[in-house]
């Protein structure tokens, strides 16, 4: 009786298993992950790969990119379909928050202003840990590399379920999150890559086929990273818009390094920066703190390269320093200055860097009206310049600001100098 039992046992768990089985092969909504779809979608119960195409992409169309995102590993034929769904995500946002933890987030919108992202994958690499409220899941990329994951339910209800990565090794932790990327861009076929945020040791090959991207932060937990690591990353990703690096390079960099050409660069650590740096700048909004190398005679210089007619691309530079003292009168020395008039430009300037959100100070340092006038002579083009200082805990610490009016009276923004929403504007 026993073994007719354990028999009868068997034979049922068997029969599930065939059934699960075919119900991934065809389609069969978010299985087995329908406890982390939406409310309509744990109630469902369809083998959606039977309707017609138009029947398919109007269910796409009313889902999440996590629950499509969870279905198209369900099995082939299900990403083989999302995939060649109607797309209507334009936009992909990566950031790896720690070394640990990132997510992947999409946009339906294809405008810089009006954006709304989702997260599709979030994921955090747990070890060998059994962190996860689903059973273990393989999941096979194209190279033939396996992931193995937990779903855990997110501590917000309006977030995705995390995939909980197990496994301590370097696939793990570095390259499960380039597969992540890949898989995603591919599957919703998606061509923008508006947001790069990375905390890695070595970034200068993540992802490897990136060929530009529009926005990129980067940082490691490194005290110094080694400057060929930007190099090697540069020298094939383009940076569209705007880079943003709070790290510390050990050494200098290249003279006609890439960074120079950036629309928008903002580097807390610009520790690297020599004087030629500055003065080849091709972008247009640059900021470059905690110099060490820039003496008051490569600022003068500096001016008179733009008042000659060069570095034609600038609409602002500040730069700030521990190092050094910057004097009013050595950098203008022999300089014709003049003071503001309420005639002849505005009060404020107008700043428009893409990284103004990120740029924050305590003291107002968009008013010109303190500020020293100088002129372009080949065109009349006017420019401000501020030197100030502040002193915190002992150490004394000076700013250089140099606005350019292509417009003597710009129309001001909603945005100026306010607290932070930490997105690229």
């Amino acid at each position: 009786m026993r073994e007719c039992g354990e028999m009868r046992e068997w034979q049922r768990n068997r029969e599930g298993d065939q059934r699960e089985e075919e119900s991934k092969a065809d389609g069969h909504l978010l299985c087995p992950f329908r406890a982390f779809g939406s409310e309509a979608s744990r109630n469902l119960k369809m083998k959606i790969l039977q309707f017609p195409d138009s029947i398919q992409y109007l269910i796409f169309e009313t889902m999440q990119p996590h629950e499509l995102f969870l279905m198209s590993i369900c099995s082939k034929n299900s990403k083989s379909t999302i995939r060649k769904s109607k797309n209507r995500f334009k936009a992909i946002r990566f950031s790896s928050e720690t070394y640990f933890t990132g997510f992947l987030a999409i946009s339906c919108y294809g405008s810089f202003n009006d954006e709304q992202f989702v997260n599709a994958v979030e994921w955090k690499v747990t070890g060998n840990s059994r962190n996860g409220d689903s059973k273990l899941t393989k999941m096979e990329f194209e190279d033939g590399m396996v992931l193995k994951f937990r779903l855990k339910t997110h501590h917000r209800p309006d977030k995705p379920p995390i995939l909980c990565i197990e496994g301590n090794d370097d696939y793990s932790s570095k390259l499960a999150p380039v597969q992540l990327f890949n898989y995603v861009k591919d599957l919703f076929q998606i061509t923008q890559i508006r947001e790069l945020r990375l905390r890695r040791t070595d970034f200068s090959d993540f992802p490897k086929d990136l060929k530009s991207v529009k926005n990129a932060i980067i940082d490691t937990y490194c005290q110094y990273v080694n400057p060929t690591v930007f190099e090697r990353f540069f020298s094939k990703t383009k940076v569209e818009n705007c880079f943003i690096s709070e790290q510390s390079v050990r050494g200098a960099m290249i003279e006609d390094t890439p960074i120079l050409r950036i629309p928008n660069v903002f580097l807390e650590n610009a520790t690297w920066l020599l004087p030629y740096h500055l003065w080849n700048f091709q972008g247009k909004h640059a900021v470059f703190e905690n110099s060490k190398f820039i003496k008051n005679s490569n600022l003068h210089r500096f001016l008179e390269l733009w008042m000659t007619g060069n570095l034609e691309t600038i609409d602002s530079v500040i730069l700030s320093t521990t190092e050094n003292t910057w004097r009013f009168s050595e950098v203008l020395n022999g300089i014709d200055t003049f003071r503001w008039d309420s005639n002849r430009r505005a009060k404020t300037f107008v700043y428009k860097a893409a990284f103004r959100r990120f740029f924050q100070k305590d003291f107002n340092f968009l008013d010109c009206s303190e500020g020293s006038d100088i002129k372009k002579s080949t065109d009349g083009t006017l420019a401000t310049i501020r030197i100030l200082s502040e002193t915190r805990s002992g150490i004394s610490k000076f700013y250089f600001l140099f606005f350019v009016w292509h417009q003597t009276f710009p129309s001001p923004e909603n945005y100026q100098n306010e607290e932070p929403n930490y997105q690229f504007v």
